[in-house]
């Protein structure tokens, strides 16, 4: 059970990140968009992005357990997301 308190700080820096998407919310131009007949409601986006961050979150979780801790997981994970922080 302690091992998932290490969980925790995942979570908390994962939704501290998407919070940063918050600030920037689609404004009158999304709205205006001809979207296709098969786009979501609103409202689902809300509920399946909370679902993807945690999944995020676990998934650098047991990346960063399974690696040892943060020497080894910092490098793999880095690694992972620099490409998409260079584009």
């Amino acid at each position: 059970m302690s091992h998932l308190i290490t969980l925790v700080p995942f979570v908390i820096l994962t939704f501290a990140a998407s919070a940063v998407g918050g600030l920037f919310r689609p404004g009158a131009w999304y709205a205006s968009l001809l979207k296709p007949d098969w786009t979501p409601p609103g409202w689902l986006f809300g509920p399946v992005w909370a679902v993807l961050y945690v999944m995020i979150a676990v998934a650098g979780w047991i990346a960063w357990r399974r690696l040892g801790g943060f020497g080894a997981g910092q490098s793999a994970v880095g690694e992972e997301f620099e490409p998409g922080a260079a584009a």
